[in-house]
């Protein structure tokens, strides 16, 4: 049960990087059905795809190893609205600060921050606020 919910945590908290990593994985598969048929652009296909597969893997521990640390943070001195301003600029770190702040219990101080600031779903890339 505890691993369930863990599970849950990390995939709202990361869900790209899972994405990426798996895009990628699917692609490994569909080229090791029929290794027979392997020429020079496949070879550097499926490079392409390993190298796509770990830096998936690699977003993936980054932004889990954020959602612990903020997580962590949230549960020992509550929501901090100074600290969390600087972990609001893009989409990656809001997803994580919105996991651990609904688990731990301060998801309304997170989404009037959210307001206040002027963030967006669409706001992808570094986006400091109004």
């Amino acid at each position: 049960m505890k691993l369930g919910i863990r599970l849950k945590s990390y995939l709202t908290a990361n869900p790209w990087g899972y994405i990426v990593a798996g895009l990628n994985g699917l692609a490994l598969a569909y080229y090791t059905i029929d290794p027979l048929n392997q020429n020079d652009a496949t070879c550097l296909s499926v490079g392409a795809h390993v190298v796509g597969f770990l830096v998936g893997l690699g977003i993936s521990y980054q932004n889990i190893s954020s959602y612990r640390r903020i997580r962590k943070s949230m549960e020992l001195n509550g929501y901090n609205k100074k600290w969390a301003s600087k972990k609001l600029n893009t989409w990656c770190e809001r997803k994580s600060m919105r996991a651990a702040a609904s688990e731990t219990g301060h998801l309304e101080d997170y989404l009037t921050q959210c307001e206040e600031e002027g963030h967006k779903w669409y706001h992808v890339l570094y986006h400091r606020g109004r």
